[in-house]
C-alpha cells in the first residue's frame, strides 16, 4: 500500500493457484496508518478471469456421425477439466463445420 492509499499488485496473481476449486477467494492484511495513528483490516477479492482453456484426456476423438442424423442428436463425449471456476468453467460443447 502506498501513502496515496492506493493498493498495487507487485507480480501476476493465480486465482487456481491461490485458492484451487474453492467458490470464493481473498487476501487478508492490516494496514498500519499514522496521523492519526490507526489499523485497519483489508480484504481483497480476487476475481477468476478466464485464463485456462478445457482439457481433455485424449488430444483427438474421432466421431461418426451420420448425414441424416436428426439436429438436437446427442452423442456421449468424455468431459473436459478446466482448472477455472464459476462462470469462467467449461459449460458446454459446440461442434462446428470444419471445412477445409
Amino acid at each position: 500500500m502506498r501513502r496515496n492509499g492506493n493498493l498495487y499488485v507487485n507480480e501476476r496473481l493465480d486465482r487456481e493457484e491461490m485458492c484451487g476449486d474453492s467458490a470464493t477467494c481473498s487476501v487478508s492484511f492490516e494496514a498500519l496508518v499514522h496521523n492519526p495513528l490507526n489499523i485497519f483490516r483489508v480484504e481483497v477479492a480476487i476475481e477468476d478471469v478466464n485464463d485456462n482453456c478445457p482439457v481433455f484426456s485424449k488430444a483427438a476423438l474421432d466421431l461418426e456421425i451420420g448425414e441424416f442424423i436428426p439436429p438436437g442428436a446427442r452423442f456421449p463425449l468424455e468431459m473436459a477439466r478446466d482448472a477455472d471456476v464459476g462462470s469462467n468453467s467449461l459449460l458446454t460443447y459446440q461442434l462446428t463445420s470444419n471445412r477445409l
